[in-house]
C-alpha cells in the first residue's frame, strides 16, 4: 500500500487553526506522530491517533511521551530513585544486510490481563528497541527490470538498469517508526505486525502498490471478515517465527472470516471480497503448501465476474497488484495440478497491458520477469490438455525457452535468479510434455494461426531430448550462487523443488543444499510450504532411491504426484 500524503494547498492555515485550539494536553500531542514525522507530512496531533494516519489507513504509530515510572513509590512515600529517566529513539531506520522480520518484535498482549498488574512488570526497553529493529528491517529498493518488448511477447529480452545494484536490495532501508507511549491493544499489534512483517516476506523487493498491504484499508472501511482474514494472517505467522504452538484464536478468527464471507457476500464490495478471497489463500499458504487452493481462485474469479470481470481492475491500482498475486497463484498450482489454471487467458494479457512498474511487476512480487509469466501461463495451459498437445507447440515452448534472454548489465544475482527460473520451465516441459525427436525438431516450426503462443526466432537449437538431470544441475548451482540469505534466493521455491526431484541418492551433496534451502527459508519467513516440498521431494525420492544402480532411469516426479483438480501442492 503506497503511502501518500493527506494535506490539502490550505494546510498551512489549517495548521495554524488547529494549534490555536489546542488547550487540551489528553486530546493534542505537543509534537508530530512518528509516522507523520517519518513521512514528513503534516499530522493534526490529536490523540491517541491522528487524522493523517487513519484517513491513509495505516496504523499511527504515536507520540514521543516521557515516561514516569515513579508514581506508584511517591504515593507510597517511598523515596524515588535517583537519576534520569532515559530516552528512547524508537524511529532509528537499520542500515545492514536485510534480514525477514525475526519473532521477538511483537509479542502479543493477552486483553483479559489486568492492567494494573501489567504496570508492575519490569521492562527491557532497550532490549525490545533492539528486537524490534530486527524484526521490522525491510528490502531496499532496487529499480526494476525494464521490459522493451509488447506484453503479449514473452520471447524479447528484459533488462536491468544498469543503476541497479544487489547491494541496494540488501541493505535495510524501511523505518518504521515505533510508540512506547501506551501498550498497543491485540489489534493494533496483529495489524501492524501484517503491515510491517507479513505483507513484505512474499516480495522480492518493496513494490509502491503491495497486494496485501491494498487490504487494510477495508478493516476501516467496517469489513469484518478482512479484518477476522488479517489477523489470523499475522497471527499464525507469529507463532511460526517464534516456534510456539499456533494459538486456538488461530482458528477461531478463520472460521468467523470464513462465516462472515460467505453470509455477507452479496452486500460485499468487490474489493473486500477480494481481499478476503487472497487473504484466505495466504492465510492456508502459510500453513502449508498443500490445499485445495481451487476452491480460493475459483471464488476470486468468480467475484470479479458477477461484476465485471477484469476491466474493473483498469481503473484500481490496488485491485491490479491484488489480482496479479492470485494469478500467480492460480499459475503456480496448475503447473504442479496439471489441470489448467481457473483464470482465462484474457485477464493475464489485460494485466500486462495495465501494468506499470511505478506500481508493481512480477519480478518484485514473485521473483519472475514479467514476460516469462505469459510463457508460464501457456505452459500450464498446454499442460492441462496433454491428451490434445502436439509436438509442434512443445517445440516452440522449449525453443523459447531455450532463447530467452535476460540483460542484467552484469549483475550476476538477478541473472542467477532469472536463469533459475528459465531452466526451471524447461525442466517441466522436458517431464511434463512427451518430447520430440530430433527429427521433428528440425522440421518446418510454422505456427498455426490461430495458435495462441507467439513463434519464437530460433536464435539457437536446443538438445534434443533435453536431459533433466542435467537441468537440474544447473538451477541448484544457480540457487547456490545466490546469498543464502537475500530475498533473490527466497524467490527460487518452484526451481529448487523441481530440480531436486532429479538428484539421485549418490549426489547427497546437491540433496544437502535443497534440504538446507527449504528448512533455512521456512524458519527465516514462517511460511510452512517447505515441509510440503521436503514431503514432495521425500515422496519423489523414495520411490527412486529403491531403484538399484548408479545409472538407474530415474522415475520422474509426474508419476509419483498425480494430477487434481481440488488438493494440490503450490510453491511459489
Amino acid at each position: 500500500m503506497s503511502v501518500t500524503s493527506c494535506t490539502s494547498p490550505d494546510a498551512p492555515t489549517q495548521a495554524t487553526q488547529v494549534v490555536s485550539k489546542r488547550t487540551n494536553s489528553l486530546g493534542w500531542a505537543k509534537s508530530d506522530c512518528h509516522t507523520c514525522s517519518s513521512l514528513r507530512r503534516h499530522c493534526d496531533r490529536r490523540r491517541p491517533r491522528c487524522s493523517a494516519c487513519i484517513d491513509d489507513g495505516i496504523v499511527c504509530a504515536g507520540y514521543v511521551q516521557q515516561l514516569d515510572w515513579e508514581r506508584g513509590k511517591f504515593r507510597k512515600g517511598k523515596p524515588p530513585r535517583t537519576g534520569t529517566t532515559k530516552k528512547y529513539d524508537l524511529a532509528k531506520s537499520t542500515h545492514a544486510i536485510a534480514q525477514l522480520p525475526q519473532p521477538s518484535a511483537f509479542v502479543f498482549v493477552d486483553e483479559s490481563d489486568n492492567p494494573l498488574k501489567a504496570r508492575k512488570r519490569s521492562l527491557d526497553l532497550s532490549k525490545s528497541h533492539r528486537e524490534l529493529g530486527d524484526a521490522i528491517s525491510g528490502f531496499g529498493h532496487v529499480q526494476p527490470l525494464r521490459r522493451h518488448s509488447s506484453a503479449s511477447r514473452s520471447s524479447a529480452p528484459w533488462t536491468v538498469a544498469s543503476s541497479a545494484s544487489i547491494p541496494a536490495i540488501m541493505r535495510a532501508a524501511l523505518s518504521i517508526p515505533i510508540s512506547i507511549e501506551t501498550p498497543l491493544t491485540r489489534f493494533e499489534e496483529s495489524l501492524s505486525f501484517f503491515h510491517n512483517c507479513f505483507a513484505e516476506t512474499t516480495l522480492t523487493f518493496p513494490v509502491p502498490i503491495n497486494p496485501w498491504q491494498s487490504a487494510i484499508p477495508h478493516i476501516h472501511n467496517n469489513n469484518p471478515c478482512v479484518r477476522f482474514a488479517v489477523l489470523a494472517v499475522a497471527q499464525r505467522q507469529h507463532a511460526h517465527l517464534s516456534n510456539a504452538a499456533e494459538n486456538v484464536s488461530v482458528l477461531t478468527l478463520k472460521d468467523k472470516a470464513l462465516s462472515l464471507f460467505a453470509h455477507t457476500l452479496p452486500e460485499l464490495s468487490f474489493e473486500a471480497g477480494i481481499s478476503t478471497a487472497l487473504l484466505l489463500l495466504a492465510l492456508d499458504y502459510a500453513e502449508s503448501g498443500y490445499s485445495n487452493w481451487p476452491v480460493h481462485l475459483r471464488g476470486a474469479h468468480k467475484i470479479l465476474e458477477l461484476n465485471g470481470g477484469i476491466s474493473l481492475a483498469e481503473s484500481r491500482p490496488n485491485l491490479r497488484s491484488q489480482v496479479a498475486m492470485l494469478l500467480w497463484y492460480d499459475v503456480i498450482a496448475a503447473l504442479t495440478s496439471r489441470c489448467g489454471p481457473i483464470f482465462p487467458r484474457s485477464y493475464v494479457e489485460s494485466l500486462m497491458f495495465w501494468q506499470s512498474e511505478s506500481e508493481w511487476s512480477f519480478l518484485a512480487l514473485n521473483g519472475l520477469p514479467d514476460d516469462m509469466f505469459v510463457d508460464m501461463y501457456d505452459i500450464c495451459v498446454a499442460a492441462g490438455r496433454l491428451d490434445t498437445i502436439t509436438q509442434e507447440e512443445v517445440m516452440r515452448f522449449q525453443n523459447k525457452l531455450w532463447n530467452f534472454e535476460v540483460v542484467t548489465h552484469g549483475n550476476e544475482m538477478f541473472h542467477a535468479m532469472c536463469e533459475a527460473w528459465r531452466l526451471c520451465l524447461l525442466l517441466y516441459c522436458a517431464r511434463v510434455f512427451p518430447q520430440p525427436s530430433p527429427v521433428d525438431l528440425n522440421s518446418n516450426m510454422e505456427p498455426a494461426e490461430d495458435s495462441e503462443v507467439a513463434p519464437a526466432t530460433a536464435l539457437a537449437t536446443y538438445p534434443t531430448p533435453l536431459d533433466p538431470h542435467d537441468l537440474a544441475v544447473q538451477i541448484i548451482r544457480y540457487i547456490a550462487k545466490l546469498p543464502p540469505l537475500s530475498s533473490l534466493q527466497k524467490q527460487c521455491v518452484l526451481p529448487a523443488m523441481l530440480a531436486g526431484c532429479e538428484i539421485r541418492s549418490n549426489e547427497p551433496e546437491l540433496r544437502k543444499i535443497i534440504v538446507d534451502y527449504g528448512e533455512r527459508w521456512k524458519k527465516k519467513t514462517g511460511i510452512w510450504i517447505w515441509d510440503s516440498s521436503s514431503e514432495f521431494m521425500g515422496a519423489v525420492w523414495a520411490v527412486n532411491d529403491q531403484a538399484t544402480g548408479d545409472d538407474a532411469c530415474i522415475i520422474p516426479w509426474t508419476e509419483v504426484v498425480l494430477p487434481s483438480s481440488d488438493y494440490g501442492y503450490m510453491f511459489g
